[in-house]
């Protein structure tokens, strides 16, 4: 087995206490409890990336089928925690929130659980990707032209944030990357 380069290793995070599990202060007070530095700790985001052709509208058909899966997660996530922890959805989802919750409310109580996360990263249900309009695309996704998407990273990496991951496309979706035309 060979070990050289050393392989990274990432924790995940997702929902507030998994965050704050998976967070550099987190990490930062393990290695000070184990007598380590983080030298070349690195953060990652979990980012949907989206490239616009020119003149492409970001709420265009071809936007909405290759990152909608991923902004439904992200409407599933939140449906939970309304729901479990009594909280208000956030502003982003506030203008969709009263028909997404009327979408998911023609399924009985005691299934909606699985409803919201049965189709998870396959495909959408009937309804939901009308309602994935611009404001929430932009609000859950990293999507422009090629310019807007260097200077969206350049004022992350300006602010101190994390490096950015992109999940790959569902094979439903077609190829997550495009080659140039040179291959």
């Amino acid at each position: 087995m060979n070990l050289e380069p050393r392989i990274p290793l990432y924790v995940s995070g997702f929902g507030p206490r998994a965050m704050e599990l998976a967070g550099k202060a987190h990490a930062r007070r393990g290695a000070e409890r184990a007598g380590r530095a983080l030298t070349g700790f690195r953060t990652c985001a979990l980012t949907n990336v989206a490239l616009l052709e020119p003149g492409e509208r970001i709420d265009s058909e071809r936007i909405v089928r290759t990152v909608g899966l991923n902004v439904m997660a992200s409407v599933y996530y939140f449906y939970d925690e309304v729901h479990k922890r009594g909280i208000e959805p956030p502003p982003f989802l506030r203008p969709i929130w009263k028909r997404y919750c009327a979408l998911v409310e023609t399924t009985p109580a005691e299934h909606r659980h699985f409803r919201t996360h049965e189709l998870h990263y396959t495909r959408l249900h009937p309804g939901e990707a009308e309602r994935i309009d611009a404001d929430l695309l932009r609000a859950t996704c990293l999507i422009g032209t090629a310019d807007e998407l260097v200077g969206a990273c350049a004022r992350w990496s300006a602010r101190g944030w994390p490096s950015s991951c992109s999940p790959p496309a569902s094979a439903r979706n077609g190829p997550s990357r495009r080659r140039s035309p040179d291959g």
